[in-house]
């Protein structure tokens, strides 16, 4: 019987809007039709109580979350770096090592696993010594690399970035390291028709000549203040522009304030609308609503939604660096751009429009490039990857 303890990024209760096989599928893959593992169990400190879902049972191990929640607070600000010293969970987590411990041996893992870099690597490594069981680390975000990287047992990096940070700068032994894509669902990310795009598409959004879609959290790094600056410069150029963006926002943070308080600065109200969260069923209609997604990211892991939307049909426009390029190539399912400059993203979606054959190029181009980041292949590679561990190979 092979059993996982995954140690996720957040609270239970975040994916209880995840549809079952999106939720089981990250962290217990298809393998050859059956389930990898027979059975998961979560270790979550940002968890108030035991909860479950999906028959996964997510363990509540901190009886006082006080000290890491500061801590983690002062992370999400910025206010201290990921990889510096004082970013390191261990001391905390160790005040409540008597709980985690139980949880561990009374499981008893084949497989522990800690999905990104920060606290849950911190947790995955005291959980190890409380257990005979390797630790397998995912990496999903440059910024929230730590130097508790070296002690894994095997690290999963999302994107050839994070290969080479991890290696160069944290040090960690290139034979521990693997690079898997997180799968996209093609069968479900596919272009859609103006009849199933007119179910989820507000009315007076259909039947406008240009149309840009952005998605993401109005957060810092994701950079959709000089995405909204670029569409005042061209707003002219393109008469009944309309740009929708779709994501969620806390009406409290700073940066969304700030964006919103530019867009009304702007007069942007009647050209750039921001619409929420949606459901997941809707955004394949979104894609494929656009005529091009926009997103001027200062940093990634490796961007979900630029793959959605090349699986959509949709062409990209992106970051000129890092992960961006890796999904992004140059005219020929996008336009790569400095994201800090606002005239280089006006003039990529003037040249979109406008330039004879570019866009009806890059869409061409845009759902075959989405291909080798296919879900199928993506959980193929982690049990092919998990089956390796297993067997003390990797």
């Amino acid at each position: 019987m092979k059993k996982l303890l995954a140690i996720p990024n957040d609270p239970l209760k975040s994916y209880f809007r995840s549809p079952k096989e999106d939720f089981l599928g990250e962290f217990n893959p298809l393998f050859y039709g059956e389930r990898f593992f027979d059975e998961v169990q979560f270790l979550n400190w940002r968890d108030e109580q035991n909860e479950e879902y999906f028959g996964i049972k997510s363990n509540s191990v901190l009886k006082y979350k006080s000290a890491a929640e500061q801590l983690y607070a002062k992370l999400k600000n910025f206010e201290i770096l990921f990889d510096s010293s004082k970013a390191s969970f261990k001391d905390i987590f160790m005040q409540d090592s008597e709980s985690i411990k139980k949880v561990v041996e009374n499981f008893n893992p084949n497989l522990i696993r800690a999905f990104n870099t920060h606290f849950a690597v911190d947790m995955g490594i005291i959980a190890r010594d409380f257990s005979s069981s390797p630790l397998m680390v995912s990496a999903h975000d440059p910024t929230r690399l730590s130097h508790s990287l070296k002690e894994v047992d095997a690290l999963v990096c999302e994107s050839y970035e994070l290969q080479a940070l991890a290696k160069e700068k944290f040090g960690v032994d290139p034979k521990k390291i693997s690079v898997i894509h997180n799968g996209i669902d093609r069968d479900f990310f596919k272009p859609q028709s103006e009849e199933e795009i007119s179910k989820y598409l507000p009315k007076e959004f259909l039947g406008v000549k240009y149309k840009i879609f952005s998605s993401s959290r109005l957060v810092r790094g994701k950079n959709i203040e000089t995405l909204l600056k670029a569409i005042d410069t061209v707003r002219e150029d393109l008469p009944g522009l309309v740009h929708l963006h779709v994501g969620s926002e806390d009406a409290q943070s700073v940066k969304a304030k700030e964006i919103k308080a530019l867009q009304k600065n702007l007069n942007l109200e009647g050209v750039s609308y921001f619409l929420g969260s949606k459901n997941k069923n809707e955004l394949p209609s979104y894609y494929s609503w656009a005529d091009v997604f926009v997103l001027p990211t200062l940093w990634e892991g490796l961007s979900r939604v630029m793959r959605e939307s090349l699986a959509c049909g949709t062409p990209v426009i992106a970051t000129n660096y890092g992960s961006s390029t890796e999904i992004v190539q140059d005219e020929y399912n996008g336009i790569s751009v400095d994201p800090s400059s606002v005239s280089e993203i006006g003039n990529a979606l003037l040249r979109f429009f406008h330039e004879k054959g570019l866009k009806e190029e890059l869409s061409q181009n845009a759902r075959p490039s989405s291909e080798k980041y296919s879900l199928k292949r993506s959980m193929k590679m982690y049990s092919n990857l998990y089956k390796k561990i297993l067997e003390g190979k990797q």
